[in-house]
């Protein structure tokens, strides 16, 4: 239950209550550097596969390309 809000004695100011929103548990940003990283290390996996038939090879060339997307991004939209 709530109590009503009483005027400070002093200089008579009335606090705001405060709203109860949730915050994301993520910004934007992030999500959408996240997102298009894995995407692009994706594609670079699957076509580093299908070039040599190397699945280590494209695991590798895929996380490479994951750390590389990751930075890039975070420069590009700092």
């Amino acid at each position: 239950m709530t109590s009503p809000t009483t005027p400070c004695p002093t200089c008579g100011h009335v606090p705001v209550p405060e709203k109860n929103e949730q915050r994301a548990f993520i910004s934007q940003r992030t999500t959408l550097i996240t997102v298009t990283a894995f995407a692009c290390a994706g594609v670079v996996g699957v076509l580093t596969y299908l070039m040599n038939h190397n699945v280590p090879g494209a695991v590798l060339a895929g996380f490479c390309a994951l750390g590389t997307v990751i930075v890039a991004l975070h420069l590009l939209l700092g």
